[in-house]
């Protein structure tokens, strides 16, 4: 993005605006990382595999949607346990993430409300009140999405250009025009890698 200011703008800066173009680029670029991070939940684009990433052959998808509860979590918590490696050994994933969007926020609430069950069989497990629960606006309808912890497997990976962790911002001054432009370049990538460390369920 280029912005040109003329002389006179700058001149009748009363806003300062011109000082806070840097902090609205800076914002700008952290919306585009995370607009391009989140978005790959819902595309579902093919891994290297030629499947997507969510997908029955990844044993990450669930068979029906369901909305979020103590049998539906725990199936997917169950298989995530299963998936295996490369080498096809057991890899024992955990979910340590419960991700919705904002129509499933409030029953993501309620999921994890600590309340004392009249019987055993309404018990709610303290593995799954314990997982970590993240609203993003990006996501809408009624999917919800289990993540293992990044340091157990990997799940989505993101990158700047070396040399360059953010946003870089230039000025220059115009001869042809009689002001100054600010210029901001942001190199950044994101990638779905390894599917064994998510899992979705469509919901209802």
């Amino acid at each position: 993005k280029i912005l040109p200011f003329t002389r006179q703008s700058i001149i009748n800066d009363d806003l300062d605006a011109l000082s806070r173009i840097p902090m609205m680029f800076g914002r700008a670029a952290a919306d585009l990382e995370s607009d391009l991070v989140w978005g790959i939940l819902p595309a579902n684009a093919a891994l290297g595999d030629g499947t997507a990433l969510f997908h029955s052959d990844h044993g990450n998808l669930a068979g029906s949607g369901a909305a979020i509860t103590v049998a539906s979590v725990g199936a997917g918590r169950g298989a995530m346990r299963v998936q295996t490696g490369i080498e096809g050994r057991l890899i024992n994933v955990m979910p340590a993430h419960l991700i919705v969007g904002a129509d499933k926020e409030t029953e993501l609430d309620q999921f994890l409300t600590n309340i004392t069950p009249n019987t055993q069989a309404n018990a709610q497990p303290s593995t799954l009140r314990s997982l970590n629960p993240v609203i993003e606006p990006r996501l809408s309808g009624n999917a919800w999405y289990l993540a293992a912890d990044y340091n157990q497997v990997d799940t989505i990976e993101y990158c700047y250009l070396e040399g360059e962790q953010g946003v870089y911002i230039e000025t220059a001054m115009g001869f042809d025009v009689d002001g100054v432009k600010v210029k901001a370049r942001h190199d950044f990538a994101a990638k779905a890698i390894d599917y064994r460390g998510l899992y979705k369920n469509p919901g209802e």
